[in-house]
């Protein structure tokens, strides 16, 4: 393809994007960017190619926004735009693709016309000497945190653990530990010398026994003892004795673990000779990891199909910012114009859809909040794919304008979680099964709740109110268990302060990378405050949210380069502040304050150099400079006030007004200059979804799929006219 098209101006690239499935194939996961690089490289050498590579970064955010497949391939037009996209690497297909957009070529070149010089790699040592160890099936990886120094030797062994489920869920079960050489460094084991040795420091009671071969605590192996629960000083064992002198096959050891808490990693430390007979030397390595009980769901097991680019999966999208990377998104819809499909809904709501994979997912609520759902529906057609019921006797308090079920769900590979409020925290597989649930306790607040969970790393976040009790914390996506909760202050009986004022937050969390690390940001009742998403401490904290009509928040901060951007609700006050200080930040680090604005329930967007905000009352858009708080320019915009959040996308900003009118603009500090305003007729709280072109809307009525008829933006995929699928039960169609 590459002889044939460059001619024509085609530009190839091939994309690192993350190794799946480490260890297939002698392939070793890298654990720095040089690392990766050194696999291009290598990649380049292997295949004899000059075709150029595009490295992710080691925060995969590459991976993420192009859906999570791992041999994705997609056409980009010279407007930036994607009009091809495929999971999986299809030659035949790509060639027809580039015959319909660019034009045939008259000889097509064949694989073996390319003479190409392939090289395999090199052979390092003999393998397949070391019996393999017996292992439970079904086993997870697990996370870790190799010790990591600049000046310190490569990792030339690798570990990867994996976990089985029961112990994933008690704390009690089998741990396996895979070490193995990494091929990039064309090293191997020297067994002339003492073989591997693993020394583990469990935590607090875990209590460690090896499977087969043990070593007691002083570190005197015996090979030919069976296995003996060590607790609590440190656990030592060592690998098996080889006759060859060199290879390269994997060491493993099976342990038997209990009652290992989630909260601390187990510390090892690995001893091993490496040999690199290119170079000449033979190195006594020590490398240390932390291993923790935490299910590693980047490890090539959570993998979504490219295909239908689930890249939708949370409130305010993959980034959590409202910025999509979706191209070919339309401009102008309406009943008649550009509806894939219309599925009514029984009832209305003010969470949004999201998306994953070939499902789209929304939350709805019935018999006074009595029945709490989570809806399942077909991308393609809208079909009702299942429906899960929580059923909850009370009648909690909410206010009419925010009915029961306002929180968004979360995707994250195989899995689906939505909170509802007092009635519970649920995890579902994308068939409906249920994984887990949590019951978290009561949250009781007039106006009802509404905050949306995110993702880090392994970590469900969660702000869990409003009312009297209020907390931010992490769950474990695979297990369900509390892994840290940090609790707010909060004065007053819970619905209003000390001075008999509104209060409450709803603001759902931001994660944003200060200084180099992950922080969890949220808007609370009078201060904005930052957590470490792996301990949940408080980082630092900026007040100002108390305004004069009360403590409240509806909004999520918004990030606009070095400077934090938050709005108060019911016309309460707005403030910037610098980001990367600790403690106390207000006065130090605060940059201006003004006392009122206009209510302040969606949340804005940070384009180019300015942040765009929808207001709910008026109904207008703001242009905000970030550093100083000046309003560069105020427009009234039809469709009455903004509840949902605007979405820029395409270069071009969405939001979505009450009334149901969707205003298109083009955010730039020179001036508001609408593009389209596209009604549906029904009213809308909520905020769109967007992924392949298509757009995700939900208003009180319906959910519907916009999406325009061009055929490039979908493979094989015609827009259909107008349907209406699924329940109608209380729809008012």
């Amino acid at each position: 393809m590459h002889r044939d098209y460059a001619p024509k101006g085609v530009k190839f690239y091939y994309i690192y994007k993350y190794l799946a499935h480490a260890g297939n194939k002698g392939y070793v996961q890298p654990f720095t960017l040089q690392e990766r690089l050194m696999h291009i490289k290598e990649a380049k050498r292997t295949l004899g190619t000059d075709i150029p590579w595009i490295c992710d970064t080691m925060s995969n955010e590459l991976k993420h926004v192009l859906g999570d497949a791992p041999t994705s391939g997609f056409l980009i037009d010279p407007e930036g735009k994607v009009v091809r996209r495929r999971g999986w690497g299809n030659t035949s297909a790509l060639r027809k693709d580039l015959e319909e957009l660019v034009g045939p070529v008259e000889n097509p070149t064949k694989v073996e016309d390319l003479n190409l010089k392939t090289a395999p790699p090199p052979k390092v040592a003999a393998k397949g000497v070391v019996k393999r160890i017996e292992r439970p099936g079904g086993m997870k990886p697990l996370r870790i945190e190799p010790e990591i120094k600049p000046d310190a030797q490569p990792f030339y062994v690798k570990l990867r653990p994996q976990a089985d489920q029961q112990l994933l869920r008690t704390g009690a079960g089998k741990l396996y530990l895979d070490f193995r050489p990494d091929p990039i460094y064309h090293v191997h084991w020297n067994n002339l010398v003492k073989p591997i040795q693993i020394e583990l420091e469990p935590p607090g009671e875990t209590t460690l026994k090896l499977v087969g071969r043990i070593a007691n605590p002083s570190g005197d192996a015996d090979s030919s003892q069976d296995g003996l629960a060590i607790r609590p000083t440190k656990f030592v064992a060592e690998g098996p004795r080889v006759d060859e002198p060199s290879d390269i096959d994997p060491r493993e050891f099976l342990i038997d673990v209990a009652a290992w808490s989630s909260k601390e990693p187990i510390q090892l430390t690995v001893r091993y000779f490496a040999c690199n007979d290119e170079a000449g030397w033979c190195k006594a390595i020590t490398q240390r990891y932390a291993i923790l009980l935490s299910e590693d769901v980047e490890d090539g097991y959570h993998v979504q199909p490219m295909s239908y680019a689930g890249v939708w999966p949370a409130f305010r999208g993959p980034l959590r910012n409202g910025i999509s990377t979706a191209r070919n998104v339309p401009t102008e819809w309406g009943p008649d114009k550009n509806i894939k499909w219309r599925t009514a809904l029984p009832a209305p709501g003010n969470s949004s859809p999201i998306v994953s994979g070939d499902r789209v997912f929304v939350t709805c609520a019935q018999d006074e909040g009595r029945k709490r759902r989570l809806y399942c529906f077909d991308r393609t057609d809208g079909k009702e794919l299942w429906v899960r019921t929580v059923k909850f006797d009370k009648v909690m308090p909410t206010h009419k304008t925010n009915p029961y079920c306002a929180s968004t769900p979360l995707a994250v590979g195989n899995r689906v979680v939505v909170w509802h409020g007092t009635a519970g925290l649920y995890c579902y597989d994308l068939e409906g099964k249920e994984l887990w649930s949590r019951d978290l306790g009561e949250f009781r607040h007039m106006w009802g709740y509404s905050s949306s969970p995110v993702f880090s790393k392994d970590r469900i976040i969660l702000h869990c109110g409003p009312g009297k009790r209020t907390f931010l914390t992490a769950i474990e996506l695979t297990t369900g268990k509390t892994l840290w909760q940090t609790d707010e202050p909060i004065g007053g009986d819970g619905n209003k302060n000390e001075d008999g004022k509104y209060a409450g937050s709803w603001s759902t969390p931001i994660i944003s990378r200060v200084n180099g690390k992950n922080q969890i940001i949220c808007s609370l009742t009078t201060r904005v405050n930052a957590y470490d998403p792996d301990s949940g401490e408080i980082l630092w904290t900026c007040d100002g949210l108390r305004g004069p009509k009360g403590d409240l928040a509806y909004s999520s901060p918004v990030i606009a380069g070095d400077v934090c951007v938050v709005f108060g609700g019911f016309n309460g006050p707005s403030f910037g502040f610098k980001l990367g200080e600790k403690g106390n930040i207000t006065e130090a680090g605060r940059l201006w304050r003004v006392e009122r604005n206009p209510q302040s329930i969606g949340s804005g967007v940070f384009v180019g150099k300015h942040v765009y905000v929808p207001d709910a009352g008026p109904g207008t858009l703001r242009c905000i400079e970030p550093e100083t708080g000046k309003v560069v320019w105020q427009q009234r915009i039809p469709g009455g006030g903004a509840w949902g959040s605007i979405v820029y996308t395409d270069s071009r900003g969405y939001v979505t007004c009450q009334d149901g009118d969707t205003v298109v603009f083009a955010p730039h500090p020179d001036g508001y200059k609408e593009l389209a305003v596209n009604s549906l007729g029904e009213p809308s709280n909520s905020t769109p979804a967007f992924a392949n072109g298509q757009i995700f809307l939900r208003t009180f009525e319906a959910l519907y799929c916009i999406s325009e008829s061009d055929p490039r933006l979908r493979e094989g995929d015609q827009a259909k006219r107008t349907t209406e699928t699924g329940s109608t039960r209380g729809g008012r169609k």
